[in-house]
């Protein structure tokens, strides 16, 4: 009955052996969203092995084995620190789960660094969204009631990001060529 969910307390872990997102490619329903910059799509096609071209063909999305602990609140699960792992992305963040369905999450999305490098080759400027271990990071917001979720990449962060690392390549130029050495502006 409603009223006892909203009384609900307390904790749980969840283990998902073998799960699958069906009807949803992260990886393709991100890219899509990054189609905003003309000519990636085409370029990234071009560069990638066959293999990723099939991945991201795919109809679903395939999951590592996980195992995530949880608190609930009232009609609300809490997940903490989740890592959810496919074999061309990881995802790290916090999402709230309704028992209704409703899903709302923020999240780091970070790409295979083959793919990663393929993506920076056909966008020279992603290569300041990677991090030192070469996986390109694009911070996440996953919205929807199972099974229709959606996934909206921050749009907003990657451009900021983009200008700022332009802005900052710039201006070491700039002061190399003035001093005759490359700093690192801050």
């Amino acid at each position: 009955p409603p009223h006892i969910l909203q009384t609900l307390s307390g904790q749980g872990q969840l283990t998902v052996d073998e799960g699958v997102v069906h009807n949803l490619n992260l990886l393709r329903d991100v890219f899509e969203k990054l189609s905003m910059i003309p000519g990636l799509v085409e370029r990234l096609q071009e560069r990638l092995p066959p293999s990723y071209l099939k991945k991201l063909e795919a109809r679903d999305t395939v999951l590592a084995p996980l195992v995530v602990s949880f608190t609930i609140n009232g009609n609300v699960a809490n997940f903490r620190q989740i890592q959810i792992t496919t074999d061309t992305v990881q995802i790290i963040g916090d999402s709230t789960v309704g028992l209704d369905g409703r899903i709302t999450a923020q999240a780091l999305l970070l790409i295979d660094p083959d793919f990663s490098l393929a993506l920076a080759k056909s966008v020279n400027e992603f290569r300041y969204l990677a991090d030192p271990q070469g996986r390109i990071g694009i911070p996440l917001v996953i919205q929807g009631i199972l099974p229709e979720l959606r996934v909206f990449p921050d749009l907003k962060y990657v451009a900021a990001k983009l200008a700022i690392s332009k802005t900052s390549e710039v201006i070491g130029d700039l002061i190399q060529k003035k001093f005759g050495k490359k700093e690192e502006p801050s």
